[in-house]
């Protein structure tokens, strides 16, 4: 997973505040970050690097693994080491087993590192998952998924996502802990299938319905982990430090890109073009144009000039992608069902074969 650094982090942000006296927040020490280390027999370790004081050294104590995540308790020595020099340090958890049916190239693993007397959260990361093929994320509207893994969160609160190249910058719009309304900005080199974007919040300024002021605060404001899980949906983690200034908090909530149409599927119709990629040979392209045909509250199909049908099943609300979409032949041909289904096309893999379905503006 590629960290951000402090150039690419502010790299949007400094066009816009070049000229102006920010006032930047302390910032504290920094988490310690995690790894992932495949042992024989199947197992795993976590590998965690930071700085720490050498009197103070934490030792490893439980580690174990449930489903996608793993967690890793570290005991820390009673000694108050708070104001002596800080070093570099690296220590391995024990073996880990897997959950039966798990592996490194499936989805990511969600690692946590918490003190094992007091059960506050030090560290997290994502790891893994490099054989789980994922699209870049389409830009535009994103918002909470309801029936996502975790509807934790609903209207009021979205994130606007814009990819150019190889670059993703993030606005996310919610509220503060006094309910402020609140935007946070970052911006990184795009990474998949997991991301890590330093958020910051800017203050001390006025507009648009008032007369303009700069801001005057640029301040750090946590992390942002992503768990991509296509081109249009995603699992969001909060990561910042507790209300208390003990440890961390962590908050996930799923998401999904917004859709705006009156009835489901009714903004897909129009030209598209299927692109085929085989592993070996030439490619080739159809152009498919869509018309409505039918829908009820669970699934629509679109009808195409070229007879075939593309038929998906709708997700929680109208106003997010579908979760599947097939594309049904005349005849007794082939289906291709697409699971990575965003708003401006869909993707699927058979036979090393990728093919692809999108959208022609």
């Amino acid at each position: 997973m590629n960290r951000p650094s402090g150039p690419t982090r502010f790299a949007l942000a400094a066009g816009l505040l070049a000229t102006l006296p920010l006032a930047a927040a302390a910032s504290s020490a920094a988490p310690p970050s995690l790894s992932l280390a495949p042992l024989e027999g199947g197992q795993l370790q976590v590998l965690v690097e930071g700085q720490w004081a050498p009197r103070c050294l934490p030792a490893p104590a439980n580690a174990w693994a449930k489903g996608q995540d793993i967690h890793v308790e570290l005991r820390l020595p009673k000694a108050q080491c708070g104001s002596d020099p800080k070093t570099a340090f690296e220590l391995r958890s024990g073996p880990i087993d897997l959950p039966t049916g798990a592996g490194l190239g499936q989805r990511p693993w969600r690692l946590h590192l918490t003190d094992a007397d007091s059960g506050r959260l030090l560290a997290f990361s994502l790891a893994g998952g490099e054989g789980q093929a994922a699209d870049a994320p389409e830009s535009g509207l994103w918002w909470p998924e309801a029936g996502g893994e975790f509807d934790t969160s609903g209207p009021g609160f979205g994130a606007q996502i814009e990819v150019q190249q190889d670059t993703l910058a993030i606005n996310v719009s919610g509220y503060d802990a006094d309910g402020a309304p609140t935007w946070w900005f970052g911006a990184a080199p795009l990474s998949r299938p997991t991301q890590a974007i330093e958020l910051s919040v800017l203050g001390g300024g006025g507009g648009p319905f008032g007369a303009y002021s700069a801001p005057k605060q640029l301040s750090g404001a946590g992390t942002l982990h992503v768990e991509w899980r296509g081109s249009a949906r995603a699992v969001f983690w909060f990561l910042a430090p507790a209300a208390d200034g003990q440890g961390l908090e962590l908050r996930p909530v799923s998401m999904t890109r917004f859709a705006f149409a009156t009835r489901p599927g009714e903004s897909w119709t129009g030209d598209w073009v299927l692109h085929r990629e085989p592993a070996e040979g030439a490619s080739s392209v159809e152009l498919h144009r869509f018309e409505w045909l039918d829908g009820d509250a669970e699934s629509f199909e679109l009808l195409s000039d070229r007879g075939q049908r593309l038929a998906c099943r709708r997700g929680d609300a109208m106003e997010q992608a579908p979760r599947a979409c097939q594309l049904l032949p005349l005849g007794s041909g082939r289906a291709l069902r697409f699971t990575d289904v965003g708003l401006d096309g869909m993707v699927t893999r058979h036979s090393g074969e990728r093919i692809s379905l999108r959208r022609l503006r």
